[in-house]
């Protein structure tokens, strides 16, 4: 799977790639939702899944709706580090996930396929 990580937090970035490819995903780190967007702009054809901090705030929740409206072939893959969020607190996605934290590979990677089924099973006629 291809996912793009957003984290303002390098450390959490790196280590999250490193568990992504240690079930066999594709990873393209970037520090800030904006980078994310210009990301996606390029190549939303090259990304499955989104998976976004939401330590942004508003910003993060400016970035859902976006990415409902202009990428909607791509999932978004919600983290919050401080468990502050609610689901219901969210932006409506068509594909769109909370994952609690904190979580450790095995368990992101099951987040992921879970995601990616369920927008499969919903594109496929």
């Amino acid at each position: 799977m291809r996912v793009i990580v957003v984290d303002e937090n390098r450390n959490q970035r790196e280590s999250i790639c490193r568990g992504l490819r240690l079930f066999g995903h594709q990873s393209v780190a970037v520090r800030s939702l904006d980078e994310a967007g210009r990301v996606l702009t390029a190549a939303a054809t090259d990304v499955d899944v989104a998976l976004v901090a939401l330590g942004g705030g508003q910003a993060a929740a400016a970035f859902i709706r976006t990415a409902a409206e202009r990428w909607p072939e791509v999932a978004v893959l919600a983290y919050d580090g401080e468990g502050e969020v609610e689901p219901a607190q969210l932006p409506p996605h068509p594909h769109l996930a909370l994952l609690p934290a904190p979580f450790d590979p095995e368990i992101l990677d099951q987040a992921l396929r879970a995601l990616s089924a369920n927008h499969n099973k919903e594109t496929q006629p």
